[in-house]
């Protein structure tokens, strides 16, 4: 099995439920764990709209979700260490 990222933006309601007015502020990512992944592979467009519908589900009179893309993931990232990430990095800003 598998893990399905499900990217989405993210909208505040800077107004009141009657007139809201929805600002993106960002991405925010769902998960849905031990997915299996020939559900997506031989019937993509029933499950990106059942995506789809439940990323709205999510969204309420404050804050609202819209769906952007997915990802599949077989297996745990591999991590970078900051301090590897820092001295890599300094290097490429010395003056």
């Amino acid at each position: 099995m598998t893990t399905l990222i499900i990217h989405s933006q993210y909208y505040e309601n800077y107004s009141d439920t009657k007139t809201p007015h929805w600002k993106p502020k960002g991405g925010h990512d769902f998960v849905i764990n031990e997915f299996d992944a020939d559900d997506l592979f031989y019937d993509e467009n029933n499950v990106v709209s059942v995506i789809k519908s439940l990323v709205a589900n999510q969204s309420n009179d404050y804050e609202k979700f819209e769906y952007i893309s997915h990802e599949l993931k077989f297996g745990e990232p591999t991590e970078i260490k900051l301090n590897d990430f820092k001295s890599k990095y300094a290097e490429t800003n010395r003056v």
